[in-house]
């Protein structure tokens, strides 16, 4: 045989292979881009990845905006459950039931994740924050492993980069609203133990500030001893004493100063009136020229001062 014609058949059939193969790697790619059920799923898969990225629009600074959080979620939750409603109808050949299969999980977890959000931003002042930021972080890892699980079965899709994003600033918000939770049921019960305290404290000073005017005035017109008046004065001013040394012990919230800087000011009043009261008692008893003006005029004092903490503690107590 001429070696020029065998040449010539083997650079043809060189060519009519190399042309096979194209056809057939050019066909093959074609159905695979072409295969309805795949191109349904790969855009399904491309749905939840825009779903989920424009959670974005939430990221305020280094954390999120609450209210935009909100409404995003809620809005992507039911676009979500739209996603799966599809997936859940769609007929697909056996071949595609594992991938069908593990996308519903997927969603089903995207959408727990979804509610479980939401959930926080409806309930920020929950006594279980903590506890619920913990199963959110459960649920996050189940998900990311849910979808994993996709992308290992050849279909891209994902909780996205943008929404990683918005979770970790959700993480940071939750964690600011822990603390703050925190730091108001610290002040809370902080001013629950100073009311309680103080509740005692003003109706040991009532007992005290009595108006002795009237027993003092009665005694000295039907031309009685004082004696016992001074006497009850004393043991007032002893009670006064351990009054002053208990309130010293006192925790006081920053909130509550005024209100302690104002029975301070009451008992320092009150007792220029006591220590005033006794000393005029003491010169009357002893046959001394006595006035009480001045006596009763630091009792009014007094009582001025006292009225105004009764309103301010009042109004601390609402």
């Amino acid at each position: 045989m001429n070696l020029d014609f065998v040449k010539t058949i083997k650079k043809k059939w060189l060519m009519i292979l190399f042309l096979l193969a194209i056809i057939c790697i050019s066909f093959s790619l074609f159905l695979y881009f072409n295969n309805p059920y795949k191109r349904e799923l790969n855009k399904l898969c491309s749905n939840v990845i825009a779903i989920n990225s424009s959670c974005a629009k939430g990221i305020k600074d280094s954390i999120i905006d609450s209210k935009i959080s909100l409404s995003t979620l809620s809005d992507n939750q039911n676009k979500l459950l739209s996603e799966k409603n599809k997936l859940d109808k769609l007929t697909l050949p056996d071949k595609y039931k594992n991938i069908q299969n593990s996308l519903k999980l997927a969603l089903s977890n995207n959408l727990k994740l979804y509610e479980q959000l939401i959930c926080i931003l409806k309930n920020t002042s929950s006594k279980d924050l903590s506890k619920t930021l913990n199963n959110l972080n459960a649920l996050y890892a189940e998900c990311n492993k849910s979808y994993d699980k996709c992308n290992s079965l050849g279909y891209k899709v994902s909780l996205s980069n943008n929404f990683v994003i918005f979770y970790k600033n959700f993480v940071v918000y939750t964690n600011e609203v822990i603390k703050l939770n925190r730091d108001i049921d610290m002040e809370a019960s902080q001013k629950r133990d100073f009311l309680n305290n103080f509740e005692q404290y003003v109706q040991t000073f009532n007992e005290l500030k009595e108006d002795l005017k009237p027993a003092i005035d009665r005694a000295k017109a039907e031309k009685r001893s004082l004696n016992s008046i001074v006497n009850d004065v004393y043991i007032k001013m002893e009670n006064f004493n351990k009054l002053k040394q208990d309130i010293s012990t006192i925790s006081i919230p920053a909130s509550a100063l005024d209100i302690f800087n104002s029975f301070s000011n009451t008992l320092n009043k009150y007792n220029d009136y006591i220590s005033c009261l006794s000393d005029t008692l003491n010169s009357d008893v002893s046959g001394k020229s006595a006035k009480y003006d001045n006596v009763y005029e630091k009792y009014n004092d007094m009582v001025v001062e006292f009225n105004q903490f009764q309103q301010l503690i009042n109004n601390y107590g609402q």
